[in-house]
């Protein structure tokens, strides 16, 4: 899978489900996850940009380390 999940639904009454069910959706063109797997996209979710920066620094980590790896192969 190469999408990463860019929203998150913050919606409280959204929050009650496991957290192994949940649902994506399309939301702004990219990828968006609400806990609650019994409602579709026009549910009325709140979502919420994810921290990307984190996510941007350990892709480049990875990305390092398998060209190191590749390097001293």
């Amino acid at each position: 899978m190469n999408d990463l999940v860019s929203y998150v639904c913050v919606r409280a009454d959204h929050q009650w489900a496991p957290l192994d069910e949940g649902r994506t959706h399309r939301f702004a063109d990219e990828l968006a996850w609400c806990p609650d797997a019994s409602l579709d996209a026009g549910d009325g979710h709140d979502w919420r940009a994810c921290e990307r920066t984190v996510l941007a620094a350990v892709a480049n980590q990875a990305a390092y380390l398998v060209a190191l790896e590749s390097a001293v192969s």
